[in-house]
């Protein structure tokens, strides 16, 4: 098993529990998008409810785009299955576009959960 906090994925999770920091790191837009001269902004929408999203902090790292959700903030996540969107801004003129999209879910606070964990389909 891979350390989280210094094996740093290289892709966005497909799930996190509620209350973790989630950090990942993505080495494959650098080529095409150096970050001296855009900015990325990654948000995730809830499935069931639009008006439910959250962003996650985006610095660089060497040429990469390190992504982060704090634990504090993650805690207060809405448990479900959220679309994601990645969005590129090149900094000359603020032109933007969606590079890449797809879904991570939030789960239970395993340390802090009372009730029921089964999935809906059991």
């Amino acid at each position: 098993m891979a350390n989280k906090f210094t094996d740093i994925a290289t892709k966005e999770p497909k799930f996190f529990f509620k209350g973790d920091t989630v950090i990942w790191k993505r080495t494959d837009i650098s080529t095409d998008y150096p970050n001296d001269s855009y900015t990325m902004s990654w948000k995730a929408i809830l499935e069931s409810n639009a008006n439910t999203s959250f962003t996650a902090t985006v610095t660089t790292d060497g040429s990469a785009y390190k992504f982060t959700l704090d634990n504090s903030a993650t805690a207060s996540y809405t448990e479900g299955v959220y679309h994601w969107v990645l969005r590129v801004t090149q900094n000359s003129d603020n032109e933007t576009a969606i590079i890449d999209t797809g879904d991570i879910e939030v789960k239970y606070d395993a340390f802090n959960h009372a009730g029921d964990t089964r999935s809906h389909a059991k």
